[in-house]
């Protein structure tokens, strides 16, 4: 009966569009996974919203069989507890205790886009010590180049800044300013040289922050951690200090999920104050994560 319902319904799906045969045949493939191959995994086993099955659906109907299965099997195979530690970097969000990741921002052949949301350690301008506000007239120009995403001219328009100023206060704050555009840019090791130009005691706080950013970006965890331990819980008269420390909490949390290490992730995360990645991130401890096998989901990908 469940075959000759499944048969009924695909044959409406000819009547009713479009699809041309390979669609067909793939919406054939998808109905004997769900019905044969995803029972044998386990009840509820899937990692992302929308499922593998509906995303590779969706990928047939968008980009036609062969790119659709192909992006159903790339799925298949990024579908396993360790998908977990790419949120924040691959993955946008959850929902429903799954990874939102919908087949346009996740294609096979290309890299996904990291959107503001998918980008969780980048830049802000707000970690910045105060004194940047004294330096607007100087790097006037530097500053339009930043906000136009042109992230490394504008690093090395403060760079010149930097060495052509005479003010420690305004050398200070175009070094730091260079480390955000290099970082922006993707440049961490450009970004850790221009942080540690800030010679300012009392700007230390933001170059330690700095550095550790760029060591979280090269996935140098244990070294991001390290340099965090130095500063977190240590006084810091800035006015910004517990905006820094907030943040500083944040960065060391999402370091321990990044290694899989989510219940000392979630206790950290737990602790800062009200943020939307730190309530995310506080409510994934691990004890709602899918253990589906990375093996068997390859294997699955290959059938």
């Amino acid at each position: 009966m469940a075959i000759a319902t499944t048969a009924l319904n695909l044959i409406l799906i000819v009547v009713a569009t479009s699809y041309d045969p390979m669609s067909v045949a793939g919406e054939w493939l998808i109905q004997g996974y769900k019905r044969v191959i995803s029972p044998l995994q386990g009840k509820d086993i899937c990692n992302f919203n929308p499922t593998c099955s509906q995303f590779t659906r969706t990928a047939i109907h968008n980009y036609g069989f062969a790119a659709g299965i192909l992006m159903g099997a790339d799925r298949l195979m990024r579908c396993n507890g360790f998908a977990w530690t790419y949120l924040g970097e691959h993955y946008s969000g959850v929902r429903n205790d799954r990874l939102v990741d919908p087949v346009e921002q996740h294609l096979a052949w290309q890299t996904p886009p990291l959107t503001e949301a998918t980008k969780p350690q980048r830049p802000h301008r707000h970690t910045l010590p105060k004194t940047a506000s004294v330096c607007d007239s100087s790097m006037l120009f530097a500053t339009r180049l930043f906000e136009t995403d042109a992230f490394r001219e504008a690093a090395l328009e403060y760079l010149r800044v930097r060495f052509s100023s005479h003010s420690p206060q305004i050398q200070t704050c175009a070094s730091l300013m260079a480390g955000e555009a290099y970082l922006a840019g993707g440049e961490p090791a450009n970004a850790r040289r221009a942080f540690a130009m800030a010679k300012s005691s009392a700007a230390a706080s933001f170059v330690t922050y700095g550095i550790a950013r760029t060591f979280f970006v090269e996935a140098r965890y244990s070294d991001t951690r390290r340099l965090l331990n130095s500063t977190i819980g240590t006084g810091n008269t800035l006015a910004c200090r517990e905006d820094l420390e907030r943040q500083t909490r944040l960065l060391y949390a999402w370091s321990l999920y990044r290694e899989g290490r989510f219940k000392d992730a979630a206790a950290l995360a737990a602790s800062i104050a009200s943020d939307s990645n730190c309530l995310q991130l506080s409510r994934l401890d691990g004890s709602a994560i899918r253990r589906r096998s990375r093996l068997a989901a390859t294997l699955f990908s290959a059938i």
